[in-house]
């Protein structure tokens, strides 16, 4: 197989690279398929779920309510909820930005007319090696979010249980 736009044959490859800036528009049904199911929506799933515990925090408060009539463990909880609030709002912007550039890259040069990417070849091959970069790096710190996230839910069961125990001893 001969690389599409670059036909010096130092740059073949012996497989389809569908996410190569060589090859992009022979995959069209692919990429949008890809693009749609792997990047757009996930970032909606994690919205919608990370909402979801902010209104039952804040908004409903069936997340992190308060039992005690103690007023200074009102203000922990309050420093608490806050606290989570800016972990999930971090979390989310860091999944957003380094995960959303790739797939709306690619959508993008699903979009413009082939010509336009072999005349720009040069500004496009590098917005396609920072959105690489990019995508790489969530996976890098996915590590990381997976245990952060399961650090808080930790001490979110830990505080429920405190909570059942409060409430039954009164």
């Amino acid at each position: 197989m001969v690389n599409t736009i670059d036909t010096n044959p130092l740059s073949t490859y012996p497989c389809t690279r569908p996410w190569s800036l060589d090859e992009y528009f022979d995959q069209k049904g692919y990429i949008i398929f890809s693009g749609v199911f792997f990047g757009i929506f996930p970032c909606v799933v994690v919205y919608i779920c990370y909402f979801e515990i902010l209104r039952g925090i804040f908004i409903t408060n069936t997340i992190f309510a308060t039992t005690g009539s103690s007023k200074r463990q009102t203000l922990e909880d309050q420093r608490s909820k806050k606290l989570l609030l800016k972990l999930l709002l971090w979390l989310t912007v860091l999944f957003w930005v380094l995960s959303l550039p790739f797939t709306l890259f690619f959508i993008y040069l699903r979009a413009v007319d082939k010509t336009t990417v072999v005349n720009n070849s040069e500004r496009f091959f590098l917005v396609h090696r920072i959105v690489r970069f990019l995508l790489i790096s969530n996976s890098f710190y996915m590590p990381s979010k997976v245990l952060i996230i399961v650090k808080v839910l930790k001490e979110l069961i830990f505080f429920v249980r405190v909570c059942q125990k409060e409430t039954n001893e009164n």
